[in-house]
């Protein structure tokens, strides 16, 4: 069994789906074909076809499809946080810096004040 005979029991049109959702399905194809299925979810399915195979196999591929989408969003997600503390660590790094540059700048604008410069950036 390939991924266009699983589509074809879902009753999919395969020409309509992502790539994305292509590669899902392949993958969740090649469990099946490889029998390496994950049991709890066959079970599942199983118990839910009542005993019949064929059916067994598509509401398993359903199961599959969704958890992994569900894997592949939360992954997003994560990968979002991630980069969202990736860039508030270099603005709060950025701001560090400006601010010692600032502090740093006004000493200076004070030293040439003491030493009796009236524009001292001129």
């Amino acid at each position: 069994m390939n991924w266009k005979d699983i589509a074809g029991i879902l009753g999919r049109d395969v020409s309509l789906m992502s790539r994305a959702e292509e590669e899902i399905y392949e993958g969740v194809a090649l469990e099946i074909a490889s029998k390496h299925m994950r049991p709890g979810v066959f079970a599942k399915a199983f118990s839910e076809a009542e005993g019949d195979e064929s059916k067994a196999i598509a509401i398993y591929i359903e199961y599959r499809v969704a958890q992994i989408r569900q894997e592949l969003l939360d992954e997003e997600v994560r990968l979002s946080r991630e980069a969202e503390k990736v860039k508030r660590a270099a603005l709060n790094d950025a701001k560090s810096r400006w601010e010692k540059l600032d502090a740093e700048d006004k000493k200076l604008m004070e030293h040439e004040k003491r030493l009796g410069r009236k524009n001292p950036t001129a």
